[in-house]
């Protein structure tokens, strides 16, 4: 079996990636790197070209100014199929069996191959729209193109994998899927090199009791609910319990006014020595990952946080329940939770030691059993020798 890899992106230059989507980025190119692993040969289909019409920033201009909405050119039918014609012109000099979309719908929406089509996603965009803040308040025009957009796409693939059970839901509901070509692969950990079970153990034991140290890590402070993870330490220090915070990836705090018990490592870049080895000391040392999102899919840091043996507190939105596991590798807290809430369970965890080690070591477990790329590829490439077996889409 050979995959044409498809992706607007450059999957295999990490410089390449854009700030804003390193978890996106990092995923194709784990995920990838494993799937070769298991000898499966990939084409590398990408970077894809944009061609935006030239009056889509006096469009999007208007919107925002005239009618206070979000345009996005991005999702426009004519650079879409200009992607569709990059993506046939460069299949045409491969002998794929089939093609793989490890990104979204956008490269495949009108793309005419031979081959059969898989798209492996964290959500539908149906799903985000009004969920996340970049795709709420659009105008009228942007909605119907994105579902116009990513009904052509699904209707053109053999098999559509989502990373969690909540997404694959909303795609069947939203478009009318067939729930038998719908699969759910959860997501792994973006580490180039991830420690073994007795370096885990080790920066358990290295963990000291006092003070408790939080790790917050997510570009976008609002939504990835970085006031409750700050309202967290905060309590558990008027508590009496010494907490620390440190805050990863979020260039958007008001740093001047934040508490001493407060620490921004900014955004690290973990194609470098020094983002991954600075990351990998931040974890190693951290009590808890914390991240009461408002919206998200599966967080990749969360897999990763499991790996260095740190139990995740998340709030229960999206995908999340594909990740944490409540007892097992963190605890997942409703959306509307109080800082309170996180406190309590932070608090009675770490009256009990002993009980914080054997959590810190189930959720390396976690990460070791299903949490890692090399499980998420062996059940991916299973679906795409299906696929191929069973002569779907042909």
């Amino acid at each position: 079996m050979r995959l044409a890899c498809v992706t607007q992106h450059a999957v295999l230059d990490q410089r390449a990636w854009t700030k804003t989507w390193p978890g996106i980025g990092g995923a194709c190119f784990h995920l990838t790197t494993a799937l070769q692993q298991l000898s499966t040969p990939i084409d590398f289909v990408g970077p894809l070209r944009d061609s935006y019409v030239f009056w889509a920033p006096l469009k999007a201009l208007v919107y925002d100014r005239v009618f206070g909405k979000r345009y996005y050119a991005w999702a426009e039918p004519s650079l879409l199929r200009n992607y569709a014609r990059q993506i046939s012109r460069l299949l045409a000099r491969s002998n794929a069996d089939i093609v793989f979309c490890p990104t979204n719908a956008r490269p495949i929406a009108y793309l005419e191959c031979r081959q059969p089509i898989v798209l492996w996603t964290d959500a539908p965009f149906s799903a985000l729209i009004d969920f996340y803040e970049y795709l709420s308040n659009l105008s009228r025009e942007t909605r119907a193109t994105l579902f116009r957009m990513e009904a052509a796409a699904l209707q053109r693939c053999a098999r559509v994998i989502y990373s969690s059970e909540w997404a694959a839901t909303a795609a069947i509901r939203d478009y009318g899927l067939d729930p038998g070509k719908v699969k759910v692969v959860t997501w792994g950990a973006n580490l180039d090199r991830a420690p073994s079970g007795s370096d885990v153990e080790l920066m358990i034991d290295r963990r000291i009791s006092r003070p408790w140290r939080l790790l917050f890590v997510g570009m976008w402070w609002e939504r990835k609910g970085g006031d409750t993870a700050l309202a967290v330490a905060q309590q558990l220090n008027d508590r009496g319990f010494p907490t620390e915070l440190t805050v990863v990836g979020c260039d958007s705090i008001p740093t001047a006014s934040l508490p001493s018990f407060v620490r921004v490592a900014g955004f690290l870049d973990k194609s470098t020595d020094n983002g991954r080895e600075m990351m990998a000391r931040l974890f190693a040392q951290s009590h808890f990952l914390i991240l009461p999102s408002r919206a998200d899919c599966t967080p990749l840091v969360v897999a990763e946080a499991n790996a260095f043996g740190v139990p995740c507190l998340t709030s229960d939105v999206g995908g999340m329940a594909a990740l944490v596991r409540d007892g097992q590798n963190g605890c997942k807290f409703p959306r509307e939770a109080q800082a309170s809430e996180y406190c309590d369970y932070v608090i009675a965890a770490m009256r009990d030691y002993e009980g914080y080690r054997r959590l810190a070591r189930c959720a390396f477990r976690e990460y070791e059993s299903r949490l890692n790329w090399t499980t998420s590829a062996r059940a991916t490439r299973n679906i795409l020798e299906d696929v191929i077996a069973s002569g779907a889409g042909s």
